[in-house]
């Protein structure tokens, strides 16, 4: 057997035992978060039977002694739920980092050497395989669209963040690995590549879902929006664009580069330097129809209306289709959004 069959048969027997684990992390994943929610319906639902209970016998608890049972029980109840509260809030970041450990652990006995792409590109797989999971918690057997919408509702609800710490946990050890092996190969370009890409993937977590009309979720958590959230993401695409800076110095002149530097602009809002990419990559390619496309319409977004038509007359000359396109911009940006 040659060398690189022997490989090749490794790396397929690897991903098929990372399958196994990656089930075994989503099922325990599952459990763990799900008796948190017990907790918190077991004690709402007791709750709410003390209280229906003393509405419904008011003239007897008024009239009796037992009512300071009752008064006993709600102080007794309330502070058996906050107690409680505080242990699982601590509790539970810790099972987590020990599920995510275990899962690694698991990984790392099925590889002959100390691989971190593997593992790494394992934690990916892991990440995608809990991707929209926050919605699936609670599924009806049968077709009921409405009820479903509420169940998946309540799902996100319950479980949005505890799935995006999951991811986060994963994607932490995931750049851990990226990071050993440009420790080993510091000038290794596709390392660096590899690291920025976990940076990007990263930061998704932090971004506010983007959806179509057909996967809209139900509910969309407002935090995405909070200055926390957007204080990640922008850390977070700070380190991916340090590590692209890196590989552009050792090619300057590469178009995919500045394509993600380009994107990694666009995620954080700061348009100038965006333009400033699709810049440098037309100079790269002048001919490129598509940098020309995307430049005319940021020179439009931008107020830059003499850059940007000068975009659509090249567009115009070249007869490409995507020159009436660009035009529809033209009235895009609008003065009296930056007007008191």
């Amino acid at each position: 057997m040659s060398s690189a069959t022997f490989v090749e048969n490794e790396t397929h027997l690897f991903e098929k035992k990372i399958g196994g684990h990656i089930t075994i992390l989503f099922t325990e994943f599952k459990k763990i978060t799900r008796f948190y929610v017990l907790f918190h319906l077991f004690f709402a639902v007791l709750a709410l039977a003390e209280i229906f209970s003393f509405a419904v016998f008011f003239s007897f608890w008024i009239h009796s002694a037992a009512i300071a049972f009752l008064i006993a029980s709600f102080l007794l109840g309330g502070f058996s739920y906050f107690v409680l509260l505080s242990y699982f809030q601590t509790k539970k970041p810790q099972q987590l980092y020990e599920l995510c450990q275990t899962f690694l652990t698991g990984c790392h006995g099925h590889l002959c050497t100390d691989d971190h792409l593997s593992l790494a590109h394992a934690i990916y797989r892991a990440v995608q395989q809990l991707d929209r999971m926050e919605g699936d918690y609670y599924v009806l057997p049968f077709s009921w669209n409405t009820l479903n919408t509420l169940l998946k509702k309540f799902s996100i609800y319950c479980h949005w963040y505890d799935v995006l710490k999951m991811k986060e946990l994963l994607l932490f050890e995931a750049l851990s690995e990226h990071l050993q092996l440009i420790k080993k190969e510091p000038t290794d370009l596709e390392a660096h590549a590899a690291l920025a890409e976990g940076y990007l993937k990263l930061a998704s977590l932090y971004k506010e879902p983007t959806t179509t009309e057909e996967d809209a979720p139900p509910w969309i958590p407002p935090y995405y929006t909070t200055k926390p959230m957007l204080d990640k993401l922008t850390k977070t695409c700070e380190r991916a664009i340090e590590e692209f800076k890196i590989i552009e110095a050792y090619v300057p002149r590469d178009p995919w580069v500045h394509a993600q530097l380009a994107n990694v602009y666009h995620d954080l809002g700061e348009a100038e330097k965006e333009i400033s990419e699709y810049e440098t990559m037309l100079k790269i390619s002048p001919q490129d129809r598509t940098v020309m496309f995307h430049l005319g319409v940021l020179y439009f977004q931008q107020g830059k209306t003499a850059q940007g038509l000068q975009m659509y007359d090249h567009l115009h000359k070249l007869r490409d289709d995507k020159a009436p396109v660009l035009l529809s911009y033209y009235d895009i940006y609008d003065i009296r959004k930056h007007f008191d």
